[in-house]
């Protein structure tokens, strides 16, 4: 790991960029990539070839680096080049926060992925986004004396519990219990509440999860979810202001504004997919 650090960092050096620099003023492009990165793992295993070479008596001295870089070397290869990876690795990030409002991130077929370790590293990396934005909005609320507010919406929620990925998990946890100090809204929805409170080894955090939400929608479930609103009709559902205190809504409707917003999502998701292809 501390070889694969130093790497980072020569590679930022090298495009000019130092810890202490303002990354608001960069552009996704002047960030290194993979490529980048494989590029000085190479280059230093060739020096220390050629000290082996010239000098054979250091080769003990450099063997561990070598190793190491080399080890790497096989490692990083999935994700640089053509890589097997490196469609999801090896370029600069297409997420523009500066002029999007409304950003969807599609697990289906992460979460469909047979590789865990691979479904893992992107979870993760999404994950740590997502984060990030919370606590910027906050640092901005600060600075600024705005008062901006951050949604986080995770639909099919139930599809992230799932033992192979407990990153997601940790992170809807952790996040419905912070997230409105930092002027944020955090939602999740479910079709399907067994799923979601069902595994014994996972029950601390997923009743935390729906406890720690300060309203709750209860629509039409499945019989085998929720016995006493089965047979709810399309609009109708159960509001839960408060323990103790439960309403029941005849009718949600979506307003216009709200369905031109969503429609607007899915189109600019389909515009990136079919200009992606």
């Amino acid at each position: 790991v501390s070889r694969l650090s130093k790497m980072f960092s020569e590679a930022y050096e090298q495009k000019g960029i130092s810890k202490y620099e303002n990354f608001t003023q960069y552009s996704a492009t002047d960030f290194p990539i993979m490529d980048d990165i494989m590029g000085l793992v190479r280059k230093r295993i060739g020096v220390l070839s050629d000290i082996i070479v010239k000098d054979s008596n250091r080769a003990v001295e450099v063997s561990s680096e070598l190793n190491d870089l080399r080890n790497l070397e096989v490692y990083m290869d999935r994700l640089c080049g053509e890589g097997s990876l490196s469609n999801l690795w090896n370029g600069p990030t297409t997420i523009d926060t500066k002029n999007s409002d409304l950003i969807l991130f599609d697990f289906r077929k992460m979460t469909n992925s047979k590789n865990d370790q691979v479904m893992n590293a992107q979870m993760m990396l999404v994950l740590r986004f997502l984060e990030n934005e919370v606590s910027k909005n906050r640092e901005h609320n600060l600075a600024k004396g705005d008062n901006r507010h951050i949604a986080i919406v995770v639909d099919e929620a139930h599809v992230f519990i799932d033992e192979r990925s407990p990153a997601a998990l940790l992170f809807m946890h952790n996040m419905i219990k912070r997230i409105r100090k930092y002027n944020g809204i955090f939602v999740v929805i479910t079709q399907n509440v067994n799923d979601f409170v069902g595994a014994v080894t996972i029950k601390k955090y997923t009743t935390a999860i729906i406890n720690g939400c300060q309203y709750s929608f209860i629509f039409g479930l499945n019989p085998a979810d929720l016995q006493f609103i089965a047979n709810a009709g399309i609009g109708q559902c159960l509001f839960v202001v408060a323990p103790g205190q439960r309403i029941t809504m005849h009718k949600i409707l979506v307003s216009d504004k709200e369905e031109r917003a969503f429609k607007k999502a899915s189109d600019d998701q389909n515009f990136k997919k079919n200009k992606g292809n």
